[in-house]
C-alpha cells in the first residue's frame, strides 16, 4: 500500500465517500476463478500495534511530551486533509519509492504542525516511523490468511499480491512466509502506478496468464480495490473491516466479514446465498 493510504487502512479511518448504511448484497453463482488477486494491508497483513499508538510511542522515544489523544486527533485531521488534497493533485495515481516517501513526509508534517517540539524534530520522527513500519516485526499475518492461500494453491488457482506499498513489502512477506504463496507480487512503487490504476491489475493478470472475467480480487479499500478491479471486469470481494458499502454502487462487490468466506465461496457454500445484514454489523 502507499505510505499515506496505509495510514488510513491500519487506523481504520473512514473514507469520506463511504456512507453509514451497511448491507450485504447477493452475489450470483459463478464459476471458480482461474486467478485470485489479493491486497496486502488490512487484507493479509495488519500492524501488531495500532497506528496512533505507534506514532505516539515514537514521540515519547524522542523525549517529546504529547497526550496520546491529542496526537491521535491531529493524525485524523491530517489524514482527512491529505485525502482531500491528494485527490486533486494525484489523479493519475503515479507511484515510486520517492513519491511514497514524499506523501508520508507531507502527512507527518501536517500531524506535527500543532506541536512545536515535535515539528522541530519532524525529520527524526519521520525516520523513526519509517524504520518502525519497515520492520517485519511490526506486522502480523491476519488470521486465516495462510490457510486460505494454501487452499487456493491446492485448488490449482493462481494467486497474485497486488499492493500499494514500497519494495520493502517483499522483505515483510518473506519474514512471514507469505512470499511463497504467490505466483506474482505486484507492488505500486515498482510498477510506477498504484491502485486503482488499471496497470496494477493488468500486470497481475498478464503475469498469471489470466483474464479479468475469470479472476477475483480481495481487498479492503472501496476506491482502490473494488473500483479498480471492477472497472476491468474483475469480480471484487470487499473486506469491510467495520466500514460500510457506498449505497450508490453497493452492487459492485460481495461483502466479506473475514477471509474464511473467500474459501466458502470457492467451495460453493456461499455464492448466491448472501443474507441481509443489519446496519449494525
Amino acid at each position: 500500500m502507499t505510505l499515506a493510504r496505509s495510514l488510513a487502512r491500519v487506523q481504520k479511518l473512514p473514507d469520506p465517500r463511504r456512507v453509514s448504511q451497511a448491507r450485504r448484497i447477493a452475489w450470483p453463482m459463478v464459476e471458480r476463478p482461474h486467478a485470485i488477486l489479493f491486497d496486502a494491508g488490512n487484507t493479509l497483513l495488519e500492524p501488531v500495534t495500532d497506528v496512533p499508538t505507534v506514532y505516539w510511542e515514537e514521540t515519547v522515544r524522542l523525549g517529546i511530551d504529547i497526550a496520546r489523544a491529542d496526537l491521535a486527533r491531529h493524525l485524523r485531521r491530517a489524514w482527512e486533509s491529505l485525502v482531500t488534497r491528494g485527490r486533486a493533485e494525484d489523479s493519475d495515481h503515479r507511484s515510486s519509492e520517492a513519491h511514497e516517501l514524499e506523501l508520508w513526509h507531507r502527512f507527518t508534517r501536517g500531524v506535527a504542525a500543532p506541536f512545536p517540539d515535535l515539528l522541530a524534530r519532524h525529520e527524526a520522527w519521520l525516520a523513526s516511523l519509517v524504520r518502525r513500519f519497515e520492520d517485519p516485526a511490526a506486522w502480523r499475518v491476519i488470521d486465516g490468511a495462510h490457510h486460505l492461500l494454501e487452499a487456493v494453491r491446492n485448488l490449482g488457482i493462481k494467486a497474485a499480491l497486488v499492493s500499494n506499498w514500497g519494495s520493502v513489502l517483499r522483505t515483510i512477506l518473506g519474514a512471514h512466509s507469505l512470499d511463497r504463496a504467490f505466483d506474482a507480487v505486484i507492488i505500486s512503487a515498482e510498477v510506477g502506478y498504484r491502485k486503482p490504476h488499471p496497470e496494477m491489475f493488468l500486470r497481475a493478470l498478464n503475469t498469471l496468464g489470466a483474464t479479468a472475467d475469470r479472476a477475483w480480487h480481495v481487498g479492503d479499500s472501496w476506491p482502490e480495490d473494488v473500483r479498480g478491479a471492477t472497472d476491468l471486469g474483475i469480480r471484487a470481494l470487499w473486506l469491510h473491516r467495520g466500514t460500510s458499502m457506498p449505497t450508490e454502487d453497493a452492487h459492485l462487490a460481495h461483502r466479506l466479514d473475514g477471509l474464511s468466506e473467500v474459501l466458502a465461496l470457492l467451495q460453493g457454500g456461499a455464492a448466491g446465498h448472501s443474507r441481509p445484514r443489519s446496519a449494525g454489523r
